[in-house]
């Protein structure tokens, strides 16, 4: 069987940081390829040359693949975070970028309406439903679910340096360095820092979010449990 492996990575979850890694480890290899402004690049490739692409990561990669290669078992790969963590790093990552305009947390959170931001990104890139921008539904949660299932591996963010390494050994690397880019420090201002009563509003308002993030738990263990032969 000619597999791909996918990493689909689910903003502030950790995948920059691993999309790094693999960059610095497989960017002269014809076999990897990273989507995120590649895609309607790697849609023109013939069949033979897609067929040489052994691993693809990005935030843009999606169940079209699996349309783009027919006969090729496709293996994605994905992470969760605890939702109130995710918010958070998303809001300092905006807060820290040249085109936004620093504004308060709370302003920021409910202009966006942001709510279970990491349901919604598996929803328009795995169910092609981009009208679940801002509304998703136990329903959907339940969709989700059933397609995680069907995923090779569900990380977690809070565990990455343990999962990380998995990866790298799927993509064919036995050792690469986590640069974590995105710290307090010189050039990164943390303008809100996460509290227990801000976690827990959080974590309730953006509720199928966490339930997906704790069904993401679950998976990882059951995929340990089942692999525990590996390397």
């Amino acid at each position: 069987m000619n597999e791909l492996y996918v990493f689909y990575a689910i903003p502030k979850t950790g995948g920059t940081t691993i999309n790094k890694a693999l960059i610095n480890k497989l960017n002269s290899d014809e076999s990897f390829m990273l989507v995120n402004d590649k895609y309607s690049e790697y849609k023109l490739l013939s069949n033979e040359d897609k067929g040489k692409i052994k691993f693809i990561a990005g935030h843009r990669s999606s169940y079209q693949l699996i349309n783009d290669n027919p006969g090729r078992e496709i293996k994605f790969i994905t992470f969760f975070r605890e939702p109130a963590k995710q918010i958070i790093s998303h809001y300092n990552f905006q807060m820290n970028s040249k085109f936004e305009k620093p504004i308060s947390f709370k302003r920021w959170y409910y202009l966006h309406n942001l709510r279970n931001p990491q349901a919604s990104h598996l929803m328009r890139r795995f169910r092609g439903d981009f009208l679940k921008s801002f509304l998703v539904t136990k329903k959907d949660t339940d969709a989700i679910k059933e397609l995680l299932q069907s995923f090779y591996f569900v990380g977690v963010t809070e565990h990455i340096d343990m999962d990380a390494p998995l990866i790298f050994k799927t993509f064919n690397i036995q050792k690469a360095d986590l640069i974590r880019k995105k710290v307090a420090g010189q050039h990164y201002t943390i303008f809100e820092e996460l509290n227990n009563d801000l976690r827990m509003k959080l974590n309730k308002e953006n509720k199928y979010d966490f339930d997906l993030y704790t069904f993401a738990q679950k998976l990882r263990e059951d995929f340990y449990k089942s692999n525990s032969d590996m390397p």
